[in-house]
């Protein structure tokens, strides 16, 4: 359908860092998308569907520097009481950037590690998942668990060159008691 032809394209987009195409492909899902979700408010299958949106469309968001705005729909995402494999998705995005952010008033240390447990509890595979995890107890201040689960994310098997590279650039600054920022 078209919502999803533009949230792909949208999705696409961000990734090759092109974010104000992105953002234009995003809007124009969420002009199909919003009716239908308020036309369905408790189909799973739409609650899923507006989740991904709003997850893509917070990604370009957070790389447009719109913090506030990625906040907001992080909150409202949650709201939805989406599927599990879908909230813990949700709850590691928040938690990346409350752990992440350079603006200091939109980090949370301790919600991030409540986030980054609760999707971990869903996804202890997940090298990313633990990586957040580690990067928001580094938030906090606590360096010997972000060093911790850091070193878990990265005996992950299977886990990319280039998420295996990222994951040690963080061990090293958590070891330099340094957190990571956006």
């Amino acid at each position: 359908d078209l919502s999803s032809v533009h949230l792909d394209r949208a999705a696409l987009l961000s990734n090759i860092g092109r974010n104000a195409e992105a953002q234009v492909a995003w809007e124009r899902s969420m002009e199909v998308l919003e009716p239908l979700f308020r036309a369905y408010p408790d189909d799973l299958f739409q609650r899923d569907r507006m989740a991904r949106g709003y997850l893509i469309g917070q990604s370009i968001q957070t790389s447009l520097g719109k913090y506030a705005e990625a906040l907001k729909e992080y909150n409202y995402l949650i709201s939805l009481h989406p599927r599990l494999v879908t909230l813990a998705r949700v709850l590691k995005q928040r938690a990346w950037l409350q752990s992440r952010c350079p603006g200091p008033a939109f980090r949370n240390g301790q919600q991030a590690v409540k986030d980054a447990k609760a999707a971990c509890i869903l996804g202890w595979k997940d090298e990313n998942t633990i990586d957040t995890l580690a990067a928001a107890y580094a938030e906090t201040g606590d360096f010997n668990s972000a060093v911790q689960y850091a070193a878990q994310a990265l005996a992950i098997k299977g886990t990319s060159r280039e998420d295996s590279k990222r994951i040690q650039r963080h061990l090293e600054s958590f070891q330099q008691h340094k957190p990571i920022r956006l």
